[in-house]
């Protein structure tokens, strides 16, 4: 793609199915992870390292997680 973002091959969150539709997507590309919001899906993707994206997720399902 021209702006920077490689072609990406975009998941769901599996906690989408909410009834005000509140989801974001994730894609996996070497060693980046790329987030964006599924119903904006032009505006603002960001990009976090591996390391950083599998502490967030564990902080996300540890004690304080839900």
């Amino acid at each position: 793609m021209g702006n920077g973002i490689p072609r990406l091959h975009w998941h769901r969150s599996s906690f989408s199915a909410s009834a005000n539709n509140e989801c974001v997507e994730v894609a996996y590309h070497f060693r980046k992870v790329w987030v964006r919001d599924s119903n904006s899906p032009d505006r603002a993707i960001l990009h976090f390292g591996r390391p950083a994206w599998t502490e967030f997720l564990a902080e996300l399902s540890g004690p304080g997680g839900s």
